[in-house]
């Protein structure tokens, strides 16, 4: 059940937390424009209305992210509108309510979600040499090889950095 208390955690931590590893993981710029929802029609998200200054006005965000949670349910996103250049600017989040309890756990599944909304799937990722296979973790054998997401480092150099959770370190790869 989604209490207050679950909720407010989702809100201010979750939710918040995710946001921050998915624009430091994919080093996010921020747009200068005011954003504006696009008059084309919403795909995969019929259900959500969309609030009245963000297709009037325009808000200052990159993206809008519509969040529902609820119990026993899988988390899961969609990209529901793309901008003239087919960049993702709206996506929709269905967050279990279980991944509060886990609070580490519900950042980094929201934060991926996140990047499901925006229209990232493992073939994008891959296509721009983002992805690692990886045998073993810190001298431990893996059972089978894990993809690391890698991020550009120092600009535009060649270097890439494997991005693990804060506090573990992070390998350099060649």
């Amino acid at each position: 059940m989604l209490t207050a208390s679950r909720k407010s955690v989702l809100l201010n931590e979750v939710l918040h937390l995710a946001v921050k590893l998915h624009a430091e993981r994919l080093r996010v710029h921020s747009t200068k424009a005011r954003w504006v929802y696009p008059n084309s029609r919403m795909t995969g998200s019929a259900s959500i209305s969309r609030c009245l200054n963000v297709t009037t006005r325009g808000v200052d965000a990159d993206m809008v992210l519509y969040v529902a949670a609820g119990p026993g349910l899988p988390t899961w996103a969609v990209p529901c509108a793309v901008d003239g250049h087919a960049r993702p600017v709206a996506g929709a989040v269905q967050a279990c309510v279980s991944d509060v309890d886990a609070l580490l756990s519900g950042v980094c599944r929201v934060a991926d979600v996140m990047a499901h909304a925006l229209g990232l799937d493992v073939g994008e990722v891959a296509s721009h040499n983002m992805l690692l296979g990886v045998p073993d973790v810190r001298g431990q054998r893996l059972p089978r090889n894990c993809r690391v997401f890698l991020r550009r480092v120092k600009g535009n150099e060649e270097a890439l950095q494997a991005w693990e959770t804060k506090g573990h370190g992070a390998a350099d790869v060649g």
